[in-house]
């Protein structure tokens, strides 16, 4: 989350003109690593955080946060949040009147988000791996993919479904470059070759080697409008 924090916060900043950004964190490992992405991008653009805030896995009222930052003048405010955290921070801010841009981490960029915040969570950014397809727009291998997931789980596919997939899918693509009598030792060889890993949904392409294990360093931004996600930015590296 480091990386893909750092390329979306870059992106907001420049693109927006953002000169106090701020950002709520959950207290654990994975809050961390966004807060990390946060403190290196704002220092590496010569800015100050107007506000660092964090909140205990589990916590269900963001009021004093959102307040917060909210008083702090906060321009910008960067979520480590998962699903429903972003919810009641969104919705908190709301309560306040406070109009101010969201940016979500990765996790916050899932159909549920949408879907269960409904008008609290509209207008938010998210850093993103891929674009998010839906069944009416979607085209090609991806629309015949949403349907015969649709019809294999009788519900349609998530986010969560696409990157499991992905991963057994990326998997499958180098174990088969590995060759027979696969060994972990032939399939290390076989990641690391440099081969290139291409899925379905137009996602940066896969690729590893003996220096990088990153598989990709390319991450986008999308931002929910009317109830959907929406891409406003690829291709940025990291």
């Amino acid at each position: 989350y480091v990386e893909s924090t750092r390329a979306a916060v870059k992106y907001m900043i420049e693109a927006k003109k953002f000169a106090k950004p701020c950002i709520m964190h959950q207290d654990d490992e994975f809050g961390k690593s966004v807060l990390d992405g946060f403190n290196q991008q704002v220092a590496a653009m010569k800015l100050t955080p107007a506000a660092i805030t964090s909140y205990k896995r589990g916590a269900s009222d963001f009021s004093a946060q959102v307040a917060k930052m909210k008083s702090d003048g906060c321009d910008l405010v960067v979520l480590g949040t998962v699903i429903r955290e972003t919810i009641g921070a969104m919705g908190e801010a709301k309560k306040l009147g406070w109009d101010v841009t969201f940016l979500g981490a990765t996790p916050t960029n899932v159909l549920e988000v949408p879907a269960l915040g409904k008008d609290a969570v509209e207008g938010l950014y998210a850093a993103a791996g891929f674009e998010i397809p839906y069944e009416d727009t979607a085209k090609g291998k991806v629309k015949d993919w949403l349907a015969n997931y649709k019809k294999a789980f009788g519900t349609d596919a998530n986010t969560q479904a696409i990157i499991g997939y992905n991963a057994m899918m990326t998997f499958a693509h180098y174990a088969n470059k590995a060759g027979k009598d696969l060994t972990g030792a032939k399939m290390l060889d076989s990641l690391e070759s440099g081969d290139v890993f291409n899925d379905i949904f137009n996602s940066p392409p896969t690729k590893f080697s003996k220096t990088n294990h990153l598989a990709t360093t390319i991450t986008q931004v999308q931002q929910i409008k009317n109830g959907r996600w929406v891409l406003v930015k690829d291709g940025l590296m990291f």
